[in-house]
């Protein structure tokens, strides 16, 4: 995969004239970064990629699977593979900005065309997710470097593509933070005392998860703002949901239905300048958080998970009728 992936990458920095070399060349985006993720998780546990599925499970677990063929088992998508790779080895993976990677893939593969509005942008994209991505990769076998990846030739353009992220990151945040100065500045020329701007700081702006009131141990998170120096909040979403389970008390009267989830930092917010920074820039800011939280289980979990208790209690008792039949 790590070769294919190479490829891909390669050809879609490359240049073209013809449309049907652009056409691979879009196409050639979102599978670069695919198959490298799935490259990186295979090197940690070839399960990490394996779809749910209980033969797919056990061809990646390398175990023969009778009468299964390889190009039957069934892989996570590609969306799910960066999200795992985000939360075991901090790859700055965003599902919303980062989509146009996929985007751009899916339009040349499903429908033969180029979005050449998001195409430059999708490539840099891929050039920043690739390197964060092999950053995984080297850390498992160092043969697997980045100069393998990208070859001599294109490394030039691959660092100035990164440079100009960087560069375009920096001035964004830069921006945001100049024009919240600005209105911090008019409220203390307005004459706001400490008190007051105390006052519309701890207003909570009320960005985290709804599904997070349902939390019994989330406290909203509060940093200090880069621009004005008063405390901002920093608003969660959940990215990834456990399976419910139950718990009791000590004597099994009281059971709480409950499931273990993943947040992480969205969007900062501060009241008092009103400084409203995206998920994208956070990390600039050392604001890039993600933690694990229990949050009480939805009414479509509990149903969900009785249902699957019901159906795998018909299942094994009809297989112990079967065996009994069997030896009967």
């Amino acid at each position: 995969m790590f070769t294919v992936a190479a490829m891909h990458a390669r050809r879609a920095l490359a240049a073209a004239e013809e449309p049907l070399d652009q056409l691979d060349r879009a196409a050639s985006i979102g599978t670069s970064v695919e198959l490298l993720a799935k490259a990186a998780l295979t090197l940690i546990s070839p399960t990490l990629i394996a779809e749910k599925d209980p033969r797919t499970l056990l061809m990646y677990s390398g175990v023969q699977v009778p009468g299964m063929s390889a190009h039957e088992a069934k892989t996570k998508l590609v969306g799910d593979c960066l999200l795992i790779l985000k939360h075991s080895h901090s790859v700055n993976f965003n599902p919303q900005a980062d989509q146009k990677v996929l985007t751009v893939r899916n339009l040349a593969l499903h429908s033969g065309q180029v979005d050449n509005t998001a195409f430059n942008e999708a490539l840099t994209i891929m050039t920043r997710l690739n390197e964060e991505i092999l950053g995984v990769i080297a850390a498992h076998d160092a043969t697997l470097d980045r100069a393998t990846f990208w070859g001599a030739d294109l490394l030039a353009q691959v660092d100035e593509r990164l440079k100009e992220v960087q560069q375009a990151r920096m001035l964004a945040l830069e921006e945001l933070k100049a024009a919240a100065r600005r209105i911090f500045d008019r409220l203390t020329q307005m004459g706001f005392s400490d008190d007051a701007l105390l006052e519309l700081a701890d207003r909570d702006p009320g960005i985290d998860d709804p599904a997070m009131s349902s939390a019994p141990d989330y406290d909203p998170e509060r940093r200090e703002c880069p621009a004005c120096g008063y405390n901002g909040w920093l608003g969660y979403g959940v990215t990834h949901r456990g399976t419910m389970y139950t718990e009791t008390d000590d004597i099994g009267h009281d059971a709480w239905h409950l499931v273990d989830v993943t947040i992480e930092a969205r969007q900062f917010a501060c009241g008092v300048c009103r400084l409203a920074l995206p998920a994208d820039l956070l990390d600039l800011e050392g604001m890039d958080d993600v933690r694990d939280i229990t949050l009480e289980a939805t009414q479509e979990e509990i149903d969900a998970r009785e249902q699957y208790e019901i159906d795998s209690y018909l299942e094994d008792e009809y297989r112990r009728r079967q065996e009994e039949g069997w030896h009967g």
